[in-house]
């Protein structure tokens, strides 16, 4: 993200959060009441309008069937981890936990419709300054007030009185080794879940085949986009083999997730990354 500006990652989850509630079919995966609120679109209409124009921008570097496809997977994947980590954390409470650090919240909205825990569950928010105030605008435009169990933490300096202290170089230590951590608790997932799991190659050469045509429109540093390109070569030749490597094949595509869940940049370029991951995540399991 640019400094000075909020995060377009939190501004596109908030708005593909907001699409599932209002047009997916019943019943919903996740129910987010505040999302179209937060996400900046006064309305249905300018929701739509604002997708609209995204489609479009989208279509021309990928195609509209592909994009149909990425904004459906998009959707789907940010419903089911939003409903994941809730149902988690209604779980950890039952063990008798008190406290949820949501790191990089972004436009989450757990702390203001779940007021029935506010006596029972500190939530801490932990991201960047220009993400926080605008997400603080957005909620008083609204009539939305902070939740007396919410305290907001920033980067670089503090909100309030009583709140967490966090300078740049612990915040940035604080979320490499929670991302650390991810890493290797989703690699021994990986390992434990899918040793014996072969990949369909049909699948992985159609998927190939979409990820070329939307390498170009992914916010990606050139050098990733050459990186990524080399990967696509790797599981191509696995596939023009007659008895394909799984665990090679496996690998390019674990390579591609890592790269593409590091992009940032436009709301396109954001949207198209969730659809890529969505369908690499269908693939991976």
């Amino acid at each position: 993200m640019e400094e000075g500006t909020p995060s377009i990652t939190a501004i596109g989850s908030a708005m593909l959060r907001a699409a599932h509630l209002l047009w997916d079919d019943a019943p919903k995966i996740f129910e987010d009441t505040f999302a179209l609120r937060l996400s900046g679109c006064d309305s249905e209409t300018a929701l739509r309008e604002q997708f609209d124009r995204l489609d479009a921008e989208l279509a021309r570097s990928v195609g509209p069937g592909f994009t149909t496809l990425l904004r459906r997977y998009s959707t789907a994947g940010v419903a089911v981890r939003s409903r994941y980590i809730e149902d988690e954390v209604d779980q950890a409470l039952g063990r008798g936990v008190s406290q949820y650090v949501i790191l990089g919240a972004g436009l989450d909205s757990f702390a203001y419709r779940r007021l029935d825990l506010a006596k029972i569950l500190r939530v801490f928010e932990v991201d960047h300054p220009a993400t926080q105030a605008w997400k603080r605008t957005r909620l008083q435009d609204a009539g939305i007030e902070l939740p007396p169990n919410l305290s907001l933490v920033f980067g670089d300096r503090i909100s309030a009185q009583g709140q967490l202290h966090v300078d740049q170089a612990q915040f940035a230590g604080l979320l490499d080794a929670v991302r650390n951590t991810i890493l290797e608790w989703s690699l021994e997932l990986e390992k434990t879940s899918h040793a014996a799991k072969s990949l369909d190659t049909d699948a992985v050469r159609d998927f190939l085949s979409q990820l070329r045509q939307s390498l170009p429109g992914l916010e990606l540093s050139p050098n990733d986009k050459r990186t990524v390109a080399a990967h696509i070569r790797v599981a191509d030749g696995e596939l023009g083999a007659t008895m394909p490597n799984q665990p090679k094949l496996r690998s390019a595509l674990e390579s591609v997730r890592r790269i593409v869940e590091s992009t940032a940049g436009g709301a396109g370029g954001t949207l198209l990354a969730h659809g890529v991951l969505s369908l690499l995540g269908h693939l991976l399991g």
